[in-house]
């Protein structure tokens, strides 16, 4: 992956909602987010799996660290938590339900709780599957969501502690969100999703051109990254498990198993 990218995000009747969202490339594929308001000094980040990058970042922009946000437990979004707090009297937030598993959860949350980051409201969301502890988090004013490893661009993580019901009711969750919602994920793999989608929805013109926009972004080393909620309830099938196409596709008789058959195809496919 390539450098740092940043986006921002203001509702036109709404100026005041204005947030700088910088997007970190780190590890292999992961992403860490850094939110700003536009013209301010101060700054969370989202999901540090390692610190350096936030610390190069940081300096770099003369920013100040006010609070660490966490989606969830998993290594590869929590290693660089002990480092920058070293360096950062700073709160770090996670989901109450999963606290014993986080680094430093002093700032517990509960599902369906509105905390305010940066002067905005941030709604919690209790999206368990991935893991059984994983939150979005979700800023309504500027119309974007963080869905950690929950759903990724075309695609979604994998079910390592959930059922296939339960991400399925997680997926009901995230569907809710208002359509023009721009939802970042935790890793890169929008082409890899968009190659299974075309397999299992080989008729989705949208599909194909989403496919070959992630190839060539992937080229240009240009973030897949954010991706607008009506633009995946039309083309990932993740979030179409209820169609009668896809679960023909699959044999199934319902979303969830429709659901859990497809994650099970994406995981060897």
């Amino acid at each position: 992956m390539s450098h740092t990218h940043s986006y921002i995000f203001s509702q036109q009747e709404n100026a005041e909602a204005t947030l700088l969202v910088h997007i970190l490339p780190a590890l292999k594929d992961n992403y860490i987010y850094i939110l700003q308001r536009q013209g301010g000094k101060e700054c969370v980040v989202i999901d540090p799996g390692e610190a350096a990058p936030v610390a190069d970042f940081l300096c770099e922009n003369g920013l100040r660290l006010s609070a660490i946000l966490l989606t969830h437990h998993h290594w590869d979004h929590v290693n660089g938590v002990a480092a920058l707090l070293r360096d950062n009297a700073v709160p770090v937030y996670g989901f109450a339900g999963d606290a014993a598993r986080l680094p430093r959860p002093d700032k517990p949350l509960e599902d369906g709780a509105v905390v305010e980051i940066l002067g905005l409201d941030m709604q919690v969301i209790h999206v368990p599957g991935h893991t059984l502890g994983a939150i979005l988090l979700h800023f309504p004013q500027a119309q974007i969501a963080f869905m950690g490893d929950t759903l990724f661009t075309m695609g979604c993580g994998r079910m390592f502690e959930g059922t296939a019901p339960v991400m399925w009711q997680s997926m009901q969750k995230i569907t809710a969100l208002p359509q023009e919602t721009m939802l970042y994920s935790g890793h890169e793999y929008a082409a890899a999703n968009a190659q299974f989608a075309r397999h299992v929805m080989p008729g989705n013109a949208l599909v194909r051109r989403r496919l070959a926009l992630f190839d060539a972004n992937d080229k240009a080393g240009i973030p897949n990254q954010p991706s607008r909620l009506a633009d995946e309830l039309v083309t990932n099938p993740f979030l179409q498990a209820d169609e009668a196409d896809l679960m023909q596709v699959v044999r199934a008789e319902n979303g969830a198993e429709c659901f859990g058959k497809l994650r099970a195809m994406k995981d060897n496919f």
